[in-house]
């Protein structure tokens, strides 16, 4: 009999397991992947049981089983795991496989802080609106970005700028100079030479932080009611919408990606995606199960300001263009002898789009969200459009 654990499993090396799991995965021996996921988790590996029911909950490599998924997630979270706790906070605030429910993602989100998420603190602080230097704000950056989290390194850098101290000021420059080192592209882009770079001692213990006021800070409907403002538009057929998210959320969305980045593809009607000549810039997205609250109140912010329904919209992509790069002119289109897309035209999903993506140095970090057509540089301005049908 084949072992699927390898030596891993004879070792007892319960991460090594896991990382098989993940490998085997995306092998696509699924049977594999979950038989070596489970044997972690049953023995006692906390992130391997998240990880399972994250896999459960929206049926990756395994049956879909959305209530024994949240019981093994929450039964993970509650044993310490953080991972699980952030997967939950994501699954109510996009009403996957569960009621939508501002209210509960909030609350699993803290409780992922609380254990010492960077990702978790990272989004409370952004949802904590306000001038800076914002003390809450600090803190809770300060703890992420001593987990080594690049995005909060950052975002933490900038805040402490804002300082009048200027000893808080020069903390700041060496926050920002980390998460230079660390491949943040906003910070690669503020950074000077011979700035100094701020060194960890370890991360900060979260216990002590006054969490009902975190949560008081943290109202999502009231972020979703920030006003919009309309500019003039480049042109007639758009709408460009001033201030759709705040910078900073361009920015922690910018962070996210950056590590994630790769040569985007164009369609091929015979191979499907295929990196072309004619496209030369990098992307990434964020589908679903990769998502986090704040992203998801850009999902809804976004709907909000198109009038469109939230299932409309496509995940979270995100375009870099570095100087030079571009995306030709093209058209994109349904093509009614390919079988694939027979079944979209009898859904009435046809369309027809001259479209072209060149763009120049000052608009790197874009981030694009299509389908419930909006599309925001890194100030957080947007510019809605629509498929022609």
């Amino acid at each position: 009999m084949t072992d699927p654990g390898g030596d891993a499993t004879r070792t007892g090396d319960l991460e090594a397991v896991v990382a098989r799991a993940e490998q085997l995965a995306l092998e696509g021996d699924a049977d594999s992947a979950v038989e070596n996921l489970k044997r972690a988790a049953d023995r006692g590996h906390a992130y391997a049981s998240a990880l399972l029911g994250a896999w459960q909950t929206l049926g990756h490599a395994i049956d879909a089983d959305p209530t024994a998924g949240i019981e093994r997630l929450e039964a993970a979270a509650h044993a310490g795991e953080s991972a699980a706790g952030a997967f939950l906070a994501n699954l109510y605030a996009g009403g996957l496989q569960v009621e939508h429910s501002w209210q509960r993602a909030i609350d699993w989100l803290l409780a992922a802080a609380r254990l010492g998420n960077a990702r978790a603190l990272t989004g409370l602080a952004l949802m904590a609106q306000g001038p800076a230097p914002d003390p809450l704000r600090i803190h809770l950056l300060m703890a992420a970005a001593t987990r080594d989290f690049a995005p909060a390194q950052y975002l933490l850098g900038r805040e402490l700028a804002a300082s009048d101290d200027p000893q808080h000021r020069q903390v700041g420059a060496a926050w920002i100079g980390a998460a230079a080192a660390g491949g943040n592209p906003s910070a690669r882009a503020e950074v000077a030479r011979g700035q100094p770079v701020a060194r960890s001692r370890g991360a900060i213990p979260v216990e002590g932080y006054d969490w009902p006021r975190v949560r008081e800070r943290c109202d999502p409907a009231a972020l979703l009611a920030l006003p919009l403002c309309t500019a003039a538009a480049p042109v007639p057929q758009a709408t460009t919408l001033e201030q759709l998210i705040p910078e900073s959320w361009c920015h922690y969305v910018m962070g996210l990606a950056a590590p994630r980045l790769q040569r985007a593809t164009v369609n091929d009607v015979v191979q499907g995606a295929v990196v072309h000549e004619m496209r030369t810039n990098s992307t990434t997205c964020f589908p679903a199960a990769d998502s986090d609250p704040l992203l998801q109140l850009i999902n809804h912010r976004v709907a909000q300001a198109c009038g469109l329904p939230l299932a409309h919209q496509e995940v979270i992509a995100v375009l870099h263009y570095r100087p030079g790069q571009t995306y030709e002119d093209h058209f994109d289109f349904i093509d009614p002898e390919v079988p694939r897309f027979r079944e979209e035209l009898a859904s009435g999903a046809s369309a027809s789009l001259r479209s072209s993506s060149t763009c120049p140095p000052a608009t790197k970090g874009v981030l694009r969200i299509s389908r419930c057509s909006a599309g925001a540089t890194r100030d957080g301005r947007a510019t809605p459009w629509c498929s022609a049908t």
